[in-house]
């Protein structure tokens, strides 16, 4: 009988098949986390790119494109997170090492969901309520009971603001960081912006109603400070208002000059020695001239309220300071004041302090034109002129650049006050810190004309400490011809003075626990005085100018190396300050 020639089939070893099945499982696993992994990518970017936009929705007032927006921005960030959600996806973030792009995936879009879910929606609940045009019932008055409504809904946001920034720093660190470092970097970013707006919110929700008399009238004493004479919190006192708040309804009950205004027999507040060694000179608790040298706006707020309640016997609740710059703020939403409408935002700082000098010769006249201007842009202020939401904005523009600033006798509301740009305090930091600050030692108007510069630079952040070098430049840029009541001097009435010439105490406001190293003017080694507040060295001296010149002060420090990005705040005063800061930022 003859042998087959059919060949032997081969046998297929179970070892051999079961790696082939795991083997096609893996590349099905792979192809479909690489097909949701692109799928989630791009729900992702177009949530990160839709939150700025609701966001800026928002702050424009325009509620229905924001409620669209925040409709898409649920849509894409939920997808994100289901695509991130199945068991492969699970299994694949937790495997050792190789799993960590996947669990930072996922915990990015879990953030981003709960971003969409948790905050946007009670942001724009409590937008509708806070809409300026909606609080503002008429010119005066205001519904405070929105403020109390909306507070919830922010105090929720708050919460889930810090539960998604939590979320997102603790991700783990991934070796191939792509568009998922990327995107929790933009998602951190989202909820950075998002943060400031809603504190400021949640503060004004809290204490607003209270602000505004909702449990009973409320009085302030307004100050209305003239930059050309300069003071640490801006300016002189040069007008003031007397404003009542009583369940939403603001009015002015009086106006008038610093004329009015009478020191004290003894001081009407006591804050401490180092503010008296560093301020006792200027009598600034007895003074309405020496009231406000200080920079911290809190400590000016108190004393003004009880020199006021010294001269008048009146309580008040709290203080304001506003200043021309401020008004021409206000002006551009509410528009011209006068009869004739001769006073606007273009020109009301330069009328308030240097024209009228020429304008209006005696000094009575012209401490009455002043008030007249206090009393009538306070009045367009209250009149319902002009768009509710620009005027939020002008008011948060004025406070942000410390041109309006914001005190309360009730501690509880002061502390709130005092941690936001309106509460004008001096900051506790231990961040990098260079605060100029320059006073009139003349008694002149000069500082209309004076120009700042302020040059910030230093080591970098290896050790405990570090060479810094804060240059300021100093320029009296008044013009030939000023009126003699502009260019009087009274720091020295024996000696008499060219035309023009001033005289400043420029303090300089350092980073805490900083040394001084050397100071120079114009080159030549000086001295400075040495005092402390709110945590940071205060360093002074004189410096006179003459018309025309530049005065260029050098200070070498030796500073700590601290975390945070360095501070460089800006005194209110006419012209704006320009500064330059080329300090590395540690931590």
């Amino acid at each position: 009988m003859a042998a087959s020639t059919r060949p032997a089939r081969r046998r297929t070893r179970p070892g051999l098949l079961a790696a082939g099945v795991v083997v096609a499982l893996l590349a099905v696993a792979l192809v479909w986390l690489v097909v949701r992994g692109l799928a989630a990518r791009r729900d992702l970017v177009d949530a990160y790119d839709g939150t700025p936009v609701f966001r800026g929705d928002l702050l424009a007032g325009q509620l229905a494109a924001a409620d669209v927006q925040l409709a898409a921005v649920r849509v894409e960030a939920g997808a994100a997170r289901r695509l991130t959600g199945d068991p492969v996806w699970r299994a694949a973030a937790a495997l050792p090492w190789v799993g960590r792009p996947f669990a930072a995936t996922r915990g990015v879009a879990l953030a981003a969901d709960d971003l969409a879910v948790r905050v946007l929606p009670g942001l724009a609940e409590a937008a509708d309520l806070l809409a300026p045009a909606r609080l503002r019932v008429t010119g005066d008055t205001f519904a405070v009971d929105r403020l109390r409504r909306a507070l919830p809904a922010l105090s929720r946001a708050e919460g889930a603001l810090r539960a998604v920034a939590a979320r997102l720093t603790a991700l783990p660190a991934v070796a191939f960081p792509g568009q998922v470092e990327h995107g929790r970097r933009a998602l951190l970013a989202a909820v950075a912006s998002f943060e400031g707006t809603v504190a400021d919110a949640s503060a004004f929700a809290r204490i607003g109603p209270g602000l505004l008399g909702a449990d009973g009238p409320r009085r302030y004493f307004v100050a209305v400070q003239n930059n050309a004479e300069s003071r640490g919190t801006g300016g002189l006192v040069g007008a003031f208002l007397i404003l009542d708040a009583d369940h939403g309804r603001v009015h002015v009950e009086r106006v008038g000059s610093d004329r009015e205004l009478r020191p004290a027999a003894r001081p009407v507040a006591h804050l401490g020695a180092a503010y008296e060694h560093a301020y006792g000179a200027d009598a600034p608790t007895t003074s309405w001239s020496g009231s406000n040298v200080s920079a911290n706006f809190p400590d000016a707020a108190r004393i003004w309220a009880g020199l006021w309640a010294a001269q008048s016997g009146e309580r008040v609740d709290g203080a304001i300071a506003v200043d021309p710059v401020a008004l021409s703020y206000l002006l551009a939403v509410t528009g011209p004041i006068g009869a004739t409408g001769a006073i606007g935002a273009d020109n009301v700082v330069s009328v308030v302090e240097s024209e009228i000098y020429a304008l209006a010769p005696d000094q009575a006249l012209r401490k009455q034109l002043l008030a007249g201007i206090a009393r009538r842009a306070a009045a367009a202020v209250l009149s319902g002129r002009g768009n509710a939401l620009d005027l939020v904005r002008a008011l948060a523009r004025a406070a942000g650049e410390h041109h309006l600033a914001l005190w309360s006798s009730r501690a509880s509301e002061e502390a709130v006050l005092a941690a936001t740009p309106l509460g004008g305090a001096l900051p506790v930091t231990t961040q990098p810190y260079a605060g100029l600050v320059v006073n009139n030692i003349a008694g002149n108007k000069l500082d209309y004309w004076l120009r700042r510069t302020v040059f910030y630079s230093g080591g970098g952040c290896a050790g405990t400490h570090r060479e810094t070098v804060v240059s300021i430049r100093l320029t009296n840029a008044a013009p030939t011809g000023l009126p003699a009541y502009v260019t009087l001097r009274t720091d020295d009435p024996s000696h008499p003075h060219p035309p023009g010439s001033t005289r400043i105490r420029v303090s300089l406001y350092a980073t805490a626990g900083a040394r001084l190293l050397g100071v120079t003017l114009d080159g030549v080694p000086t001295t400075l005085s040495v005092a402390a507040e709110a945590g940071h060295p205060l360093f002074s001296t004189l410096v006179a100018l003459a018309r025309g010149q530049t005065r260029a002060l050098l200070v070498r420090l030796l500073e700590p190396v601290a975390a945070g990005p360095p501070l460089v705040p800006v005194q209110p005063l006419a012209a704006p300050q320009l500064s330059a800061v080329t300090l590395p930022t540690c931590g």
